[in-house]
């Protein structure tokens, strides 16, 4: 709710093209480094599992680089 509610304040102010990706590149960027930190501190974690998150990695870095060509 309250991502939700931020989202809706910022974009608010600014419905840029620009501003919108750059939202969403911070958010992608938030679900990298949490993602990533799961792998770092769960060494039990089982291996569907670790593909499953580096599978979500890959996603996120991908949409990082299809929102630049708007930032």
């Amino acid at each position: 709710m309250m991502t939700w509610t931020g989202v809706q304040m910022n974009t608010m102010i600014d419905k840029s093209n620009s501003h919108i990706a750059e939202l969403m590149t911070q958010g992608n960027l938030m679900g990298i480094i949490e993602a990533q930190k799961l792998l770092n501190h769960s060494p039990e974690m089982e291996q569907e599992t670790k593909n499953i998150l580096n599978d979500f990695i890959t996603m996120q870095n991908n949409n990082i680089e299809k929102m630049k060509q708007f930032l």
